[in-house]
């Protein structure tokens, strides 16, 4: 009996029904799942204890050439798609002491959420808002100076 090539096991995909196409090394397997729409999105499902995830590669793009090893526009051949789940498979391998794929996720939404906390930061703490809140400061404490400090301070600082 013959088996069956990965494209031939996608076209005959029914609706709804995950099917495992092949392992990946060094750990997990790259399934198919045709959606209700007739696409057919390519997963990497993985476990970590007893406990598995499938996290989405993209969808399967059947015009694609059966060895291109990158992505086209309209998604993933066979091989592309073999490639990026042995990319996570192995960063999940080497992590696996950490929490495995999922806290490389969660690390990595952290490192994002912290470089924009600091851009937000960075942008509220400038030279321009210090020397403003001097200037409300010596307001506030009923100095008249604090009008050519403003002034003074929009002249040779902040326009400058």
């Amino acid at each position: 009996m013959a088996t069956k090539t990965s494209g031939q096991t996608i076209s005959e995909l029914p609706s709804g029904v995950f099917k495992t196409l092949h392992k990946i090394l060094p750990t997990g397997a790259l399934q198919a799942r045709r959606q209700s729409a007739g696409a057919v999105a390519l997963y990497w499902r993985y476990s970590i204890g007893a406990t598995s995830e499938r996290v989405l590669i993209g969808l399967y793009d059947a015009s694609a050439a059966p060895k291109s090893l990158e992505p086209t526009t309209a998604g993933y051949s066979i091989a592309a798609a073999t490639r990026a789940a042995e990319s996570l498979a192995i960063a999940h391998h080497r992590n696996r002491a950490n929490g495995g794929h999922r806290a490389l996720v969660n690390a990595q939404r952290e490192s994002t959420h912290a470089v924009e906390q600091a851009r937000q930061l960075a942008a509220a703490n400038t030279l321009k808002c210090l020397l403003m809140a001097y200037c409300d400061h010596q307001q506030a404490v009923g100095r008249s100076s604090h009008k050519d400090a403003r002034s003074i301070f929009q002249l040779h600082v902040i326009k400058a």
